[in-house]
C-alpha cells in the first residue's frame, strides 16, 4: 500500500517544504512569489546523506499561500506516478557511487598503490 505523502514547513517557513517519500529520499520545495504564480525549485536528498541535489527549477504555480504547498504536493505525487521521481533517484545514486568510487581511486593513488 503506497504511503500518503504530507508536507511539513522547514523552519515554520511558508515557502520551503520538505515531503518524504516514504523510500529513504526526501524532496525539499523552495518557492518564491510575484502576484499570483509561485515559481519553485526541488531537491532531493537521501535521508542516509546530508547533500540535497537540484531536480527541477523554475516550476510554475498559479497559487496563493493557503495552495502552493498543496499544489507542490501535488506535483511530486504526479512525478512519483508517471516515473520521473525514479529517474530522479537513480541518477542520484549514479552521482554518489561515482564520487565513492573517484575517492577510492584518488585513495589508492594517494597511498602509492595501484
Amino acid at each position: 500500500m503506497k504511503q500518503r505523502l504530507k508536507y511539513e514547513k522547514v523552519n515554520n517557513s511558508n515557502d520551503v517544504i520538505k515531503i518524504n517519500l516514504h523510500n529513504g529520499y526526501t524532496v525539499m520545495a523552495i518557492s518564491g512569489h510575484i502576484e499570483e504564480e509561485y515559481t519553485t525549485i526541488l531537491f532531493i536528498k537521501d535521508n542516509e546523506i546530508d547533500t540535497w541535489r537540484e531536480i527541477e527549477d523554475g516550476i510554475a504555480f498559479v497559487a496563493n499561500y493557503k495552495t502552493i504547498n498543496s499544489a507542490i504536493l501535488k506535483h511530486v505525487s504526479n512525478l512519483i506516478d508517471n516515473g520521473k521521481m525514479d529517474k530522479y533517484i537513480k541518477t542520484l545514486k549514479f552521482e554518489f557511487e561515482c564520487a565513492e568510487r573517484g575517492i577510492e581511486i584518488v585513495e589508492k593513488e594517494r597511498l602509492g598503490e595501484k
